[in-house]
């Protein structure tokens, strides 16, 4: 990967708290004896696994608004892509498997499986000892940024890296009830606890009046719906749905505004080409008129000639 990148550097992110993740590495590294690769300990919080905020810690780079990792000189890759780079360097075997982890309070026995994809839910659900109760809800990934899917025949994807089972409890608050959706009160809880160094209180209240210009210069294609807003918001405002929400309506907005642009390039190419085409047909006619005029000039010429060489074979004649 690093030949791939041409990158002259190697950045290997792990918990503090996997100390036998850090041990193997360790010792992979030493055994290499390659000095582009190193490793960095970093703090068991969430979301420091999010690639903009582990970027930012390990290169002290920040990724530019609106921009890919990239435009900070960093590529972010995690585990999962870099296991199936190497089966596929080192045996030719496709993505066609991953690790699938099981877990939540709504499972019998959490684990880990290697699960080809095209899985289904299910399946990985008995594996996993079945469900703990008659309620609960399904949600791929995690508990913060997962989604929650109402149906366990869906199939594991490459994109799927965790099938969380909620029970009730985890879903209700304490008197046995979802919490009620409340005013904002501005207590500014959210903002503190963004990740992204955002203010999701005037994201809701610009949302609320679909100013998508004002939505687009306060950051919000910048939200990593890390759900961090979701949980401190003592409103208990489901902000994060509403941003996803907000983002999808921006990038159609986005898309039809490129399609816009897209036709008006088309129909003012589509109007040059016809003017042009009318310019050459132009001088074509042009061509053929200026050659047709010769031919009748030199028509008139050559009769011309003729009538005077006929008048002066008549003269030698009458003479004669």
């Amino acid at each position: 990967m690093l030949r791939i990148l041409e990158a002259n550097e190697c950045i290997i992110a792990i918990k503090q708290d996997m100390h036998a993740a850090q041990s193997a590495i360790t010792e992979s590294i030493i055994r290499m004896a390659d000095d582009r690769f190193r490793i960095a300990r970093v703090p068991s919080v969430y979301p420091v696994g999010g690639e903009a905020q582990l970027i930012q810690m390990l290169t002290g780079r920040e990724i530019p608004s609106g921009g890919l990792p990239w435009d900070s000189g960093a590529i972010c890759q995690n585990v999962a892509t870099a296991a199936a780079v190497a089966r596929f360097l080192t045996t030719g075997e496709p993505l066609i498997r991953r690790i699938i982890t099981v877990t939540g309070s709504g499972i019998r026995e959490p684990a880990n499986y290697l699960t080809r994809i095209g899985t289904p839910f299910r399946t990985l659900v008995q594996a996993a000892g079945g469900y703990a109760g008659p309620d609960h809800q399904l949600i791929m990934g995690g508990p913060m940024m997962g989604i929650s899917v109402n149906n366990d025949q869906l199939p594991v994807t490459k994109a799927t890296n965790c099938l969380y089972v909620v029970s009730p409890d985890e879903t209700t608050s304490r008197a046995g009830v979802p919490e009620a959706e409340m005013p904002c009160i501005r207590c500014g809880d959210c903002a503190t606890a963004c990740p992204a160094n955002l203010m999701p209180q005037l994201l809701l209240q610009t949302s609320r009046s679909n100013d998508f210009d004002k939505l687009r210069s306060l950051g919000l294609p910048d939200c990593i719906e890390c759900g961090c807003c979701d949980y401190v918001c003592p409103s208990h405002i489901p902000l994060t749905k509403r941003f996803v929400a907000a983002k999808r309506t921006l990038w159609d907005i986005s898309m039809e505004k490129r399609r816009a642009e897209n036709a008006a390039k088309r129909f003012r190419a589509r109007a040059d080409r016809l003017q042009s085409n009318a310019e050459v047909r132009d001088q074509e006619l042009a061509i053929q008129t200026k050659e047709i005029t010769d031919s009748d000039h030199a028509q008139a010429e050559l009769e011309a000639l003729l009538r005077r060489t006929n008048s002066d074979i008549s003269t030698h004649k009458d003479e004669d």
